[in-house]
């Protein structure tokens, strides 16, 4: 069975957290730095995460990548640190990733996709070089060993496909597509905070008097309250708390199998 609690729980497990407010720029959010602390916390009491096992990426660290290298940016910051998570990986390994920042879309640069349109996350403001497609993404995953178990979150903009994986989920009809043929050996599963055409809302919450994610939110609500549900019903729990709570965003799920979405999560 394909558990999701043996994603956080693995024999051997990492995660990466980016969480990047672009401080100072005319873009600047309010709560995806605080989104990745939460995460944080949910790793190492929820699921027994030690400290040493997550990395946090928030503006200043970004900047420090960019200021130190003048090769490709995209290689020497969430690339590259994908890739360091994932080093010498093997079956029984699982691994968490949560990015929460603007999202975004550009012209497709190799032609794999029908609307013509790449997916991608956003490093610097103020550079369009300093993106991270969707193409990029699935090449580290391609990468991956049979028996590895990967989590990616996208609280963003434009994120409904952004790692191109070959499942997708339809939470209106309730069945699965073959989106595409990008075999990925590992088993992952990616949940992001809208579809491809929608934007990913903040929220404010008086109780803490400061911003967050609306999906990294729901999300740790869900997961701390009960985490013997599967894959499908996780995602229309998070559609519906969304609604009611004023958002039009609709999460969307994929996978490398179609067969991930209805196990338990436990």
């Amino acid at each position: 069975m394909f558990n999701f609690c043996r994603m956080f729980r693995g024999n051997h497990k990492k995660s990466l957290l980016v969480g990047l407010n672009y401080e100072g720029t005319d873009c600047e959010l309010g709560g995806c730095e605080n989104d990745v602390l939460n995460i944080k916390s949910m790793l190492i009491l929820d699921f027994g995460y030690k400290n040493g096992d997550i990395k946090v990426l928030m503006d200043k660290d970004i900047k420090i990548y960019n200021q130190k290298t003048t090769e490709c940016k995209k290689e020497n910051t969430i690339i590259r640190e994908l890739k360091y998570m994932f080093k010498g990986c093997k079956a029984g390994d699982s691994f968490y990733f949560h990015y929460s920042g603007h999202g975004t879309s550009v012209p497709d640069n190799d032609g794999d996709e029908e609307d013509g349109m790449d997916e991608a996350i956003v490093l610097v403001i103020e550079n369009k070089d300093y993106i991270i497609r969707d193409d990029d993404i699935n090449e580290v995953l391609m990468s991956l060993p049979k028996g590895v178990s990967v989590v990616l979150v996208f609280d963003c903009c434009m994120s409904g496909t952004i790692c191109d994986l070959q499942y997708q989920y339809d939470s209106n009809t309730k069945t699965t597509h073959l989106v595409n043929d990008k075999v990925i050996k590992a088993n992952v599963v990616m949940l992001s905070g809208c579809k491809d055409s929608q934007t990913s809302s903040d929220v404010y919450l008086p109780l803490r008097d400061d911003y967050f994610g609306a999906l990294t939110t729901a999300f740790t609500e869900i997961v701390r309250l009960d985490k013997d549900i599967s894959w499908e019903f996780l995602v229309e729990m998070l559609r519906n708390l969304l609604l009611e709570r004023g958002h039009s965003q609709i999460p969307q799920l994929s996978s490398s199998n179609g067969e991930t979405f209805n196990k338990i999560m436990t």
